[in-house]
């Protein structure tokens, strides 16, 4: 089974409701795990983002459900309860970048679960964000060959590259999956960080237009924030994340933000950002 967590990492204007089939995100519709998160956090994975979906959401008063309802945990036998704990563990663990203990502790979830198939996923974002790249893409790998389609995978074999450096490459396979997935704009925002990247900046700016959409969305905030702080206005990009918290939500653009450390254009550890005034 799947195990839900009872901590939403991101609101739902940034989820799209109908998540690419066979991706190994869990949780409740229109929503992203804890471990939704670790299963591609090596620069932010936001599987499914798109206009539409915000757009029907800027119209709709309907809201999801954060945790599990009183039958849905009933329904878990001790050993899933314990699964799910143990789950949560890992990613405070992942989050705290106490990577050695998560992995000790993902250990115990598979010697309860073995048959999980998110244990290997968690485990290869392990491996990423502690560099050994290689056994990552081992494991994305065979996921791929498993399930073509999957995007959780494809994404990640691409942000491998990302992680190297190899921006061109990265930026090939990124526009190779949003031919399969066109309505993906974190997708066009990983190009526009592989152009800025490579001081593109032309190319950035037609990749930002294209993110242009009838509703502001957090994307389109980051991408004229990346652009800014490339161009070397600091303040401005900084105004710009500031904007992008304080309308969406704070401490809920981690991904963005942790996208644009990849390209050090900020630094990871100044998350959540805090105004001057503070």
């Amino acid at each position: 089974m799947a195990y839900p967590s009872l901590l939403q990492l991101l609101p739902e204007p940034l989820v799209k409701r109908n998540h690419p089939p066979s991706t190994h995100f869990f949780g409740y519709p229109g929503r992203i795990s804890r471990l939704g998160l670790i299963l591609c956090l090596s620069a932010g994975l936001l599987a499914g983002v798109t206009a539409r979906a915000m757009e029907a959401e800027a119209k709709s008063d309907e809201v999801q459900p954060a945790a599990p309802s009183a039958e849905q945990a009933a329904a878990l036998s001790p050993e899933d309860q314990k699964v799910f704990e143990l789950f949560e563990k890992v990613g405070k663990l992942f989050m705290e970048r106490r990577f050695s203990e998560a992995g000790e502790i993902l250990d115990e979830v598979e010697k309860l679960k073995p048959e999980a198939q998110e244990i290997s996923m968690v485990r290869a974002g392990i491996f990423a964000e502690t560099g050994q790249l290689g056994k990552a893409r081992e494991i994305y790998a065979k996921e791929v060959a498993a399930n073509p389609d999957a995007f959780v995978p494809n994404f990640n074999l691409v942000e491998l590259l990302c992680m190297e450096k190899k921006y061109d490459e990265a930026r090939e396979g990124f526009e190779k999956l949003l031919v399969k997935f066109p309505e993906n704009d974190f997708l066009q925002f990983k190009i526009l960080l592989t152009c800025l990247a490579q001081n593109k900046m032309t190319e950035a700016a037609v990749w930002a237009q294209k993110l242009q959409r009838q509703v502001q969305t957090p994307i389109m905030i980051y991408a004229a924030a990346a652009i800014s702080l490339r161009s070397g206005d600091l303040e401005m990009g900084k105004k710009l994340i500031l904007l992008a918290e304080n309308q969406f939500g704070a401490g809920n653009q981690f991904l963005l933000y942790q996208s644009l450390a990849g390209i050090n254009l900020v630094l990871q550890s100044d998350y959540p950002p805090k105004s001057d005034k503070n």
